[in-house]
């Protein structure tokens, strides 16, 4: 299960990209040229219904229009239209979601309300959801850079054998930029957002069988599933890989 999981997290087949813009320079305009860049090897599918292309590619008008069910989708669109997006996803049968958007539990009734709706997405499909408020994942090895994080905009990120794991989606930019700069590298890292569904813990626990992986960088915000943020740090010490936690 955790081997599963952590190919449609790190290494999938394919992935969407939900609200992909024709932009660069908008925040829903990186996810595509980062993958581009990086040389990522699946099959991407930018999403946009506005547009018949984005960044010199095709673009689908939905989820449903792919000629595949994608294993990843990165959902880069507004709050509504994200939770939307959601729920095709587990209609289709999309193994993973990461979400950008805001506008959930922070954003008082209304956005605990959005937040229940996520929920009753996961119960009632097997899609498991990154985020909300996520700024992506990425996996230097396998080059699935799905993330909108500006520090990822290089073609020469050194590759190590760290995971880093945050609340913040800033920080992940700020490790691997000051990483880069002292020499260090990353296998991977995953900003985790809300957590209204995979949590920290979860997520990093997925990757405990992974060989190319040493330890653990995490940045704490909150304890909002420290039973498997325990489970994770004792497996994690019962497999000799340190995890540093702030």
């Amino acid at each position: 299960m955790s081997q599963a999981l952590r190919q449609s997290l790190f290494s999938p087949q394919s992935v969407a990209i939900v609200g992909q813009s024709d932009d660069v320079n908008k925040t829903a305009g990186r996810p595509l040229k980062y993958l581009r860049q990086a040389g990522y090897a699946g099959r991407i599918y930018p999403i946009n219904p506005r547009r018949k292309d984005v960044l010199g590619e095709r673009a689908y008008p939905s989820l449903a229009a792919l000629p595949e069910v994608p294993e990843h989708a990165y959902v880069v669109a507004p709050t509504e239209p994200a939770i939307e997006a959601v729920a095709e996803c587990g209609r289709l049968g999309v193994k993973v979601a990461t979400v950008l958007a805001d506008g959930f539990a922070e954003a008082g009734p209304k956005g605990k309300a959005r937040e229940a709706r996520l929920k009753d997405i996961c119960a009632a499909s097997h899609l498991r959801i990154v985020g909300p408020s996520s700024l992506g994942i990425v996996d230097l090895r396998s080059k699935a850079m799905l993330t909108a994080n500006a520090a990822f905009d290089e073609a020469d990120l050194p590759v190590g054998r760290i995971f880093a794991a945050s609340h913040s989606g800033s920080m992940i930019g700020a490790l691997l930029s000051r990483g880069k700069a002292r020499g260090i590298g990353f296998a991977g890292l995953v900003s985790v957002g809300n957590e209204v569904d995979l949590s920290l813990g979860e997520i990093c626990e997925a990757t405990l069988d992974d060989p190319g992986i040493d330890g653990y960088m995490l940045f704490l915000e909150t304890l909002r599933h420290a039973d498997a943020l325990r489970g994770f740090a004792q497996r994690a010490a019962a497999a000799n890989k340190p995890v540093i936690a702030y």
